[in-house]
């Protein structure tokens, strides 16, 4: 490219043509996902020849937490309640990956969007992002109570994320219990 030339537009919404050049890996995703209803109430942007991001903001007309499908660096990440995941998720990539990790992300997204499942995401006492964890079992106490991979960081409360904001939980950890909390505006992590 030039000096004088302007750099490529990128976040720009995608329509597959020439002017918009993806590679295999990001065609192929881009293809798995045209014919699935819940993409339709969401918008692709074109970032560069290897990275398409779909964002999905809402689902049955509803406002959600939005859902960001990357495909990035040849893999297909899926992220959504300050969590994300890699996909395929064995790390083993070959040419039928495109569907496998679309099929994964698919039941991912949809248990999700449906509330069967969540994400916990903890804080410090000066509301330090500290981590975050899915929950496959969103009411199982004991599994949200376990922080000892971040301990060393000092959780003292927890957001249990959903992909309506009305089904937000909170507690406060004390003694490494859980205790129910009140929402406190502007607390939360900010998407």
């Amino acid at each position: 490219m030039s000096e004088t030339a302007a750099p490529p537009t990128i976040g720009v919404p995608y329509v597959p043509s020439p002017a918009q050049p993806v590679t295999e890996w990001s065609a192929a995703i881009y293809q798995e996902f045209q014919d699935w209803p819940t993409t339709k109430s969401g918008d692709w942007e074109w970032w560069d020849p290897d990275h398409l991001v779909l964002r999905i903001g809402s689902h049955l007309g509803a406002a959600t937490e939005e859902v960001f499908i990357s495909t990035s660096d040849d893999e297909l990440t899926v992220a959504f309640g300050n969590w994300h995941t890699h996909l395929p998720d064995d790390g083993v990539y070959d040419d039928t990956d495109s569907f496998r990790a679309a099929n994964a992300a698919k039941e991912l997204i949809g248990d999700w969007l449906a509330g069967k499942v969540a994400t916990a995401v903890y804080f410090s006492a000066t509301d330090g992002w500290c981590g975050s964890k899915f929950l496959e079992n969103p009411d199982d106490r004991e599994y949200l109570a376990d922080i000892a991979s971040i301990e060393s960081f000092n959780p003292t409360r927890v957001e249990v994320r959903r992909a309506r904001k009305a089904d937000w939980r909170f507690f406060d950890i004390v003694d490494g219990h859980l205790q129910e909390a009140p929402q406190k505006p502007g607390r939360e992590l900010k998407p």
